[in-house]
């Protein structure tokens, strides 16, 4: 698969403890309805959201500043932190701004400096979601995911390759077509969970990391 891949994995800053530096912000988006007026200057506790916390014009600590030289350093990005702490809130907020540029990020310091003002396709995926005790299972888990992150990039076609592809590696040879003819960004949401979540139970641990192995392989090729 060649084409100008952004990876983030798991990506997060530690946005709590940075708020004695950042800027608590209030965004001026108009809320959809008047019962969000409730929600006015409210703390995003538990929010992963970006949109919600822009519709309801919640309080949050701008470090936005940190998302140009993110995205310009490297082509493949990994940061990792524990969780809880923000990873899949950046993950929407990189969405939004590759999808839509910066026309939520209004009062933010990335709004002027987003050094890309180009749109792209976002393929976003969450391993949370990643299920199955053995390694068929796993994949044809996988297989899913992939299915329906790429049809809510845009891709509808991919649907049919579903039925199409009867294995995973069937399946991202089909997506590697894709991938040449578009610039597609890649967020990975909870890189981790599916290993955590099988610590201590050493066969489905081993399916796991074969089937995450051929994924990121792909991924890198």
């Amino acid at each position: 698969m060649t084409t100008d891949v952004l990876l983030i994995l798991g990506a997060i800053f530690v946005w709590a403890a940075a708020a004695l530096l950042g800027v608590i912000c209030f965004f001026s988006k108009k809320p959809k309805s008047s019962q969000s007026q409730s929600h006015a200057q409210l703390l995003p506790v538990g929010i992963a959201d970006w949109e919600d916390i822009v519709d309801y014009k919640m309080l949050y600590v701008d470090k936005t500043s940190l998302f140009n030289s993110l995205i310009t350093t490297k082509r493949k990005v990994f940061l990792a932190r524990p969780q809880g702490m923000g990873k899949s809130l950046l993950c929407s907020m990189l969405a939004d701004l590759f999808v839509n540029g910066t026309s939520d990020f209004k009062h933010t310091a990335i709004c002027d400096n987003w050094p890309d003002q180009n749109r792209y396709q976002v393929i976003k995926l969450s391993f949370a979601g990643l299920a199955g005790q053995d390694e068929v299972a796993l994949r044809n888990s996988l297989k899913g995911l992939l299915v329906e992150a790429y049809v809510n990039a845009g891709f509808a076609q991919v649907k049919k390759m579903e039925f199409a592809a009867t294995t995973l590696n069937r399946l991202l040879g089909h997506l590697s077509s894709i991938s040449l003819k578009n610039r597609l960004v890649f967020l990975i949401d909870d890189w981790d969970y599916p290993l955590t979540a099988s610590y201590g139970y050493p066969v489905r641990y081993q399916a796991v990391l074969d089937v995450l192995s051929e994924f990121y392989t792909w991924l890198n090729t």
